[in-house]
This record gives structure tokens, C-alpha cells and sequence, in this order.
């Protein structure tokens, strides 16, 4: 559990620093800065901690049942640590910018953001918790997402897109508006959303057990039908132990 909850922590710190560093430029330039360096760092650390970098996604996980209970606050904890150190990094060097909501669009800004969690968390779930799926593409996939969301809605809803590049650079800068009440909330409810439709949608009941994950599972586990797996599993057991 301390090898994933410390490279999340480093993914995310890379990420909320850099992207708060770039967020001051271009709209253009920033949608690009963003695309590769998810993508790279995504891809980075997703062996070891399938490349979640996001606390409402990891939360959101243990609502669906997709995670364990300590390794999903484990890896919130560390993201949110990741995101407070790059927000103060940032502010360290001078940048302090960050998304933020129009006036006049809040509820336009809570629906985006609502839609931008579904449709990362949605695109997680697919590629990781599919043994059919290629995870290689995760970081590319989820990047390219939120490229062409930064470009459309950054105007509306500041284009938030991750809670990552909200929390810390929100708290080092001391900047308590009404963001607080709609990006999480919007998050996680996107997220769990997400989690939930995929496991309705693919009709998954497979139980994460002692300290696995069900992402872990379904890649050791052949797809066939969880029950006759277990039955099958019982019976070698039952063997060894008569012999």
C-alpha cells in the first residue's frame, strides 16, 4: 500500500504544480500542457497504482465497490497531499492560478463539471476494470477527455476537470468562494455516477477481497463466470487438503 500512495502523491504533485504553473498562459497552450503531461504521467504511474490521480475517483471506486476501504482512503489521502504540495510550490514561484466558476454560470459550471467526472471516471472504469481492455491507452484516453473539455467549457466552468488542480492550489492561496460548495460535490457525484453505471452496464458482482482490488482481481481472474471460477477454485483447495 505505500509503494501506490507514494507514487500517487508524486503524480499528483507533478501534475497540480505544472498545470497551475501553465493554467496563466494561452487557452491553447494550456489545453496542450495539460493533454501530455496527464498522459505521461497517467501512463508513469499506472502500474503501480492504476493511475486513479484523482480523490473524487478514488472515492467514488469505494462507493462502487471497485476498491478496497484502505486502499482507497489510502490513495485519497495521498492525492490530496500531492495536490496541497504542488498548490504551495506553485504559490512558491509566484503562480497562484486556478479554476474558477463564472459569475452568472454556476449551475451551467456544476453540470459541466458533473459531466466531465462521469466521463473520466466512466472511461477509468472501462479500460482498467475490463480485462479485455487495453490499459495502455489509459493515460491517452483520459488526457484527450479533458483536452477537449478545458477547450469547450474552460469559459463556463473554469474547466476544472480534476479536484486536483482545485484543492491545493485553493488552499494555498486561501481562496475559500463558492467553488467549494460545487467542484467536489459535482465530482463525486460525477464519478460515483460513472462507477456505478459501468458496474450496472458490464453487470460485475466480483467482491475485492483482503487487502486486492477488484482491479487487481479481474486481471488475474480468467473472464468466465465468477461462480463456476470459485467453485473451481474450492474444489483444488478441498483436493490438496484431502491428499
Amino acid at each position: 500500500m505505500l509503494k501506490p500512495a507514494v507514487v500517487e502523491f508524486s503524480g499528483v504533485f507533478c501534475l497540480t504544480f505544472m498545470v497551475t504553473v501553465a493554467r496563466g498562459g494561452s487557452l491553447q497552450s494550456f489545453g496542450m500542457c495539460l493533454f501530455l503531461l496527464y498522459a505521461a504521467i497517467t501512463f508513469a504511474v499506472q502500474r503501480v497504482s492504476s493511475g486513479q490521480l484523482n480523490p473524487a475517483l478514488s472515492i467514488s471506486l469505494l462507493l462502487a465497490r471497485g476498491t478496497t476501504f484502505g486502499r482507497a482512503i489510502g490513495l485519497f489521502i495521498a492525492q490530496v497531499a500531492g495536490s496541497l504540495a504542488g498548490g504551495f510550490a506553485a504559490k512558491a514561484i509566484g503562480r497562484s492560478a486556478m479554476p474558477t466558476l463564472m459569475p452568472g454560470n454556476l449551475v451551467a459550471g456544476a453540470v459541466c463539471e458533473v459531466m466531465i467526472a462521469f466521463a473520466v471516471a466512466f472511461a477509468f472504469c472501462s479500460l482498467t476494470l475490463s480485462p479485455s481492455a487495453p490499459k495502455f491507452v489509459l493515460g491517452t484516453c483520459i488526457a484527450g477527455i479533458l483536452l477537449a473539455y478545458t477547450l469547450v467549457t474552460y469559459r463556463v466552468s473554469g474547466a476544472c476537470g480534476n479536484l486536483i488542480f482545485f484543492l491545493g492550489p485553493a488552499i494555498a492561496n486561501m481562496r475559500f468562494g463558492i467553488e467549494w460548495a460545487i467542484y467536489p460535490a459535482a465530482h463525486i457525484f460525477g464519478s460515483a455516477l460513472a462507477c456505478l453505471a459501468f458496474g450496472l452496464f458490464t453487470k460485475r458482482t466480483f467482491q475485492p477481497k483482503d487487502d486486492s482490488t477488484v482491479e487487481e482481481a479481474l486481471s488475474e481472474v480468467p473472464p468466465v463466470e465468477s461462480g463456476r471460477a470459485s467453485q473451481s477454485l474450492r474444489a483444488s483447495q478441498t483436493s490438496k487438503k484431502t491428499e
